[in-house]
């Protein structure tokens, strides 16, 4: 008997269950939160006894599962179907015919109410001068990869190990025990997404928590913010007449960002000079996006007998490379009479017939007046030609044979096969008015410009600068020709310092007839600078570096990427380090590569989540040892620092590929059998999966000890196979691990008895059936995780045969007492030495096929353990290990004995880049603020930092000028030596040019251009070991953001600074931000105004 939740006429009305977000979720994706299946049971009780309202019921939740999440869809409508059994309580809440939610829900007798807690415990910490406020809280679940709004960003007020907080009631039972719920996630240290799975037991007392809100707040005028107390000892969370326990959370993976992220550098590209065609392409593209300032591009490609056959067609690279543009809709076709395959829209039509083209393609145009009249013909005005001509052409000889007064050449780029000219038909000239600035720090030029600006609105306005290198006029430039008005305005920027602008000077007056908008003359030539596609990185070779899955899921994604490991590294005394030969995988490697579990199953220090894949090795030490052991994360690499308890000596009879195979499985087997299982002499044990590597070492330890095995496989190779490597097995003791035929199996073969030891690897009907399997008083030794609190079913098995139930996880070996790690030890060596351990047979796989070693492995084909070598093995006995180096990816990594500064540290995407310099190994950090700690999630990031053994400097010095900057370096450098100077500093004034004013130039200059300037030039006397000179700019300067001319500028002069001291030896780099996601100053601003905009017309880049 049941109660269905639309047997009482309730249709759930998601809108009022889960609030409308105005803002769309960065994460892909609304799920319904947990709390929303318990409000669905709780209605159809309160449905089923007589329609009670909700807020006169005592009710209890018990068991609760949530086996799967439900995404809210934007337009149509979820039902679900809500089912509570009479007499037991046992709900279940189904969604598309799956069940998502299940439990238990009773009403409270009087005599099972919970008290409420009107306060929390006292006494502060030093912590509490700066609790973590609403802001900070959900900033900090933002980073993680959670987007909550209104009523679900009810959290006031936490301290910062999340024990104590402040909850804003808004008569919501479900929000409101969400936000609880959030609280104890919140105490993880993590930066994965983890959602609800598992809660032991809800009591909600509504008479008297809503009593004690009229009481103590209603009555009172307060508003009702509620105490709320998470005790991380017991794991309740209790507020008012609410409590909570036995929260267990799971990590999900987030939404695949579908997208591919565009990484370009952004350097000077001479007007004449070699590229590729594809270079050449983007180059051009991007000029005439530049002048036009359009949006709807029309090409046209002609393709006639002119054409080289073997040529490719230039429009599908137009296509390719306005895909990494912005805000362009492109109309692209090709004219030929003969049909062509060339992914794009093509016609047998005449040139002439079409119009408005802003660029026409064409071959050999400067020796075809015709095609030349005919393409000024369909050009629009500004229009530009690109003709393919022969690769040594004369461009200057063939343009004396046309009529040049209605056309100029922009470029000439020279490919491996041709050379592209890009020209321009005249537009009818204008007045023109040049304006000299200067990035001075009085900007004095700027009202006058202003001025220029609004009194020549039909005149062109050429903007120059001239012997100053770190000008920032190009960032000006950009960001004004996208303001009213600022289509006329143009620039000349003369980086050479032995030049200046003189208008009326060949060298000036040839450029400006061109009419381009950025006119730039650098070591001797005329260009500008252009985004090109980013060189991929090339492989590095290094001694140490680790198998990395770099996309979960998929296991094409696997590189070998560089480690922190060296031979001559200073290591700490208990750590020997480990040359490794061979590594071996498991089943955990393949289930984490493939995103079936998550990192935080295996560590839950995130220092050590990226380097996880790989349990257990051989190889030598450095004194030439061949040694085998154990780590808990990073055996597949090869370098490791094993723990060394676990770690054994090679007998000389042994390989180090045999030894390879021994020491995950034979720990487990021995720590399962010997220490958990005590197996005796004539005892009899089943052993699941016989054929696997533990399997094997199960059967060997097993026969080796005396005792009568059973053992199941999957395949009838894996029976031959199990059979010829121990004849002593009763060929009728071997059963089928894919069905429950082997329980008939044990109990013939034990005359109904059962067996001593079940030794399981299955899961579901095949646990319960395995447990039948077991004798009176007998011992269930698990392998891996099972949910013994609540399989119920199992429970009951167990109890009836007076049996116990043992677990034994993998990586718990780490963790257990030196002590009984030592016994594990000990029982390793007398079971080498005795022969009750001997290798298991292996596959090998080269260190070059490590994605095949786990595609292998995955597809359970194997028998035995699969190995990857590492390093050829040398034929002696006793050989030192040669430094070898490695192929891999380059990763960046930070010495731990030097110091990293971030200027504008303290900021939120400061404080996400102190995050990532601690999880890539730096231990020394000083974080440059004017104000220093100001907020309680700073701190609490610092203290995270803090209990990693990091140690943080905060500095207040003033970095606006030379003395601050030198006082800065003096300050870190009591620390150690400076590895890195990041300034992320930034401070916003925007507006429209006609509204900015020299203060407000000075304003956003100060932090970002001075300060970069000045670091500079302290950096170049001070620092002689620096690495690194990092300044974070933003696209704002290079393709243009109206409102922000001060801050393009600025980052323009940064830019210029950081190639000066490239060109000078020093390290240098500008990275070109667009709108960072989920923290710092724009992402805070659009949060409070409830708008999220792209900034350059870039999409907000995550921080994960």
């Amino acid at each position: 008997m049941h109660f269905s939740l639309y047997e009482y006429g309730y249709h759930p009305q998601l809108e009022k269950l889960y609030p409308t977000i105005d803002v769309p979720v960065s994460r892909g994706r609304n799920l319904l939160p947990i709390t929303g299946y318990l409000y669905l049971a709780w209605k159809t009780l309160a449905l089923s006894l007589n329609d009670q309202i909700l807020n006169e019921m005592r009710v209890a939740f018990e068991n609760c599962k949530f086996t799967r999440a439900t995404t809210l869809p934007s337009q149509s409508n979820l039902q679900f179907r809500t089912m509570i059994q009479k007499g037991t309580g046992n709900f279940e809440i189904i969604e598309s015919e799956l069940l998502v939610a299940s439990g238990r829900i009773y009403q409270l007798e009087d005599d099972n109410l919970i008290e409420t807690t009107p306060y929390l415990p006292t006494g502060k910490s030093n912590a509490d001068a700066f609790p973590l406020t609403t802001k900070d809280i959900y900033k900090e679940l933002r980073v993680r990869g959670y987007d909550f709004q209104d009523e679900f960003r009810s959290i006031q007020e936490c301290d910062h190990n999340f024990t104590k907080g402040y909850i804003k009631w808004n008569n919501n039972w479900m929000t409101f025990m969400h936000d609880m719920i959030l609280m104890k996630i919140l105490q993880s240290d993590t930066r994965l997404l983890y959602v609800p799975t598992y809660i032991a037991k809800i009591t909600i007392n509504s008479p008297n928590h809503l009593k004690w809100i009229n009481d103590e707040y209603t009555s009172e005028g307060k508003s009702p913010i509620l105490p709320t107390f998470n005790d991380s000892s017991t794991g309740i969370i209790s507020c008012g007449g609410i409590q909570i326990w036995g929260l267990i959370t799971t990590s999900i993976s987030r939404k695949k960002d579908v997208g591919t992220p565009v990484l370009e550098s952004y350097k000077f590209v001479p007007n004449f000079t070699s590229l590729s065609i594809d270079e050449s392409v983007k180059v051009n593209m991007q000029i005439i996006l530049e002048n036009t300032l359009a949006n709807k591009i029309k090409v046209v490609e002609l393709i006639d007998d002119h054409c080289e056959q073997s040529a490719i067609y230039i429009t599908p690279i137009i296509l390719r490379v306005l895909e990494d543009e912005l805000y362009v809709q492109p109309l692209v076709k090709i004219l030929s009479k003969t049909p062509i395959d060339a992914g794009v829209e093509v016609e047998n039509k005449k040139l002439t017939s079409e119009r408005d083209c802003l660029l026409v393609v064409g071959t050999n145009i400067l020796k075809r007046p015709e095609v030349l009249k005919d393409a000024s013909v369909v050009l629009k005005e500004k229009g530009f030609i690109l003709s393919r001509e022969s690769r040594n052409i004369d461009v200057s000889a063939a343009m004396t044979h046309l009529d040049t007064k209605f056309i100029t050449v922009i470029t000439v780029h020279r490919t491996p096969t041709e050379s592209l000219v890009l020209l321009q038909i005249y537009s009818r000239e204008k007045n023109s008015i040049s304006f000299k600035i200067s990035s001075s720090n009085n900007f004095s030029w700027v009202p006058k410009l202003k001025e220029i600006i609004d009194t020549h609105v039909s005149d062109d306005i050429v903007i120059y600068s001239e012997k100053e290198p770190n000008s920032g006029i190009l960032g000006l430039i950009k960001c004004l020709r996208k303001e009213p008005n600022g289509q006329n305005i143009r620039c000349i920027f003369i980086m050479d310092t032995h030049n200046e602008f003189l208008q009326n000077t060949s060298l000036c007056a040839n450029q400006l007839k061109n009419n381009m908008a950025v006119n730039i003359y650098k070591n001797g030539q005329w260009g500008t600078y252009r985004h090109l596609l980013l060189n991929k990185l090339n492989d590095v070779k290094r001694e140490h570096c680790f198998a990395y899955v770099t996309v979960r899921g998929d296991l094409s994604s696997i590189k070998w990427i560089e480690g922190p490991l060296r031979h001559d590294a200073a290591l700490d005394p208990q750590d020997k380090l480990v040359y490794v030969y061979y590594a071996a995988l498991n089943y955990r490697d393949i289930m984490i590569a493939l995103g079936k579990i998550g990192v935080d199953f295996i560590t839950k220090d995130r220092k050590e989540q990226e380097c996880v894949q790989g349990l257990e090795f051989s190889g030598r030490d450095e004194r030439g040892n061949r040694i085998m052991g154990m780590v808990n994360t990073g055996a597949l690499s090869t370098l490791v620092l094993p723990d060394p308890i676990l770690t054994f000596k090679v007998p000389d009879y042994w390989t180090l590929a045999e030894a390879a195979t021994v020491p995950a499985v034979y720990l487990t087997v021995l720590y399962a059998l010997c220490i958990r299982g005590e197996i005796k002499r004539s005892e009899t044990i089943l052993i699941h999966s016989g054929a696997g590597g533990i399997g094997l070492a199960a059967i060997h330890l097993a026969l080796h000890h005396g005792c009568t095995v059973f053992t199941t496989v999957g395949s009838q190779d894996k029976r031959i196979f199990l059979k010829k490597t121990f004849p002593q097995l009763d060929e009728h003791h071997i059963g089928n691990s894919r069905d429950e035929s082997f329980v008939e199996m044990i109990l013939k073969g034990t005359k109904g008895r059962g067996v001593d030891v079940v030794l399981n690897f299955l899961a579901e009907e095949k646990l319960l059936a395995s447990v039948k399997c077991l004798a009176r008083g007998g011992k269930f030794i698990e392998i891996g995780k099972c949910d013994l609190a609540s399989n119920n079913q199992l429970n009951l098995l167990l109890f009836k045969k007076n049996a116990s139930f043992q677990g034994v996880m993998l990586d718990m070996l780490f963790k257990e007492s030196p002590h009984r790690k030592l016994a594990l030890s000990k029982l390793m060596n007398e079971g080498i030495q005795s022969g009750a351990i001997k290798p298991l047979t292996r596959i090998i796989f080269k260190f070059s096929e490590v994605e095949q070693a786990f595609r292998f492995m995955a597809s359970s084909k194997h028998i035995g353990k699969i190995l990857v070598q590492i390093r050829e093995p040398e034929n002696e006995t006793d050989s030192l290990p040669s430094i070898q180096k490695y192929n891999c990816t380059q990763r960046y990594l930070c010495d731990s004995e030097m110091v990293y500064i971030i200027v504008g540290g303290l900021g939120g995407f400061g404080l996400e880049l102190a995050d990532w310099l601690v999880l890539r190994g730096a231990k020394k950090l000083v974080l440059n603020s004017q104000n220093g700690i100001s907020t309680g999630y700073q701190n609490f990031r610092i203290r995270i930092w803090e209990s990693y053994g990091t140690i943080v400097k905060i500095s207040k010095c003033n970095i606006v000028s030379q003395s601050g900057c030198q006082q800065l370096i003096k300050e870190s450098q009591e620390l150690g030596s400076i590895a890195a100077v990041f300034n992320l500093a930034v401070v916003l004034s925007d507006s429209i040019f006609e509204n900015q004013t020299p203060e407000s130039f000075y304003t956003v200059f100060a932090p970002k251009a001075f300060a970069t300037q000045y670091l500079d030039e302290v950096t170049r006397k001070m620092c002689p070991s620096l690495r690194d000179f990092v300044v974070f700019s933003s696209v704002t300067c290079s393709r243009g953001q109206a409102g922000q001319t001060n801050y393009g500028m600025a980052n323009s002069v940064v830019e210029r600074i950081c190639e000066t001291r490239k060109r000078d030896g020093y390290p240098g780099l500008a990275i070109q931000w667009g709108l960072i996601g989920d923290v710092g100053v724009i992402t805070e601003k659009q949060e409070e105004q409830h708008i999220k905009l792209p900034v350059g017309g870039t999409l907000q880049q995550k921080n994960f």
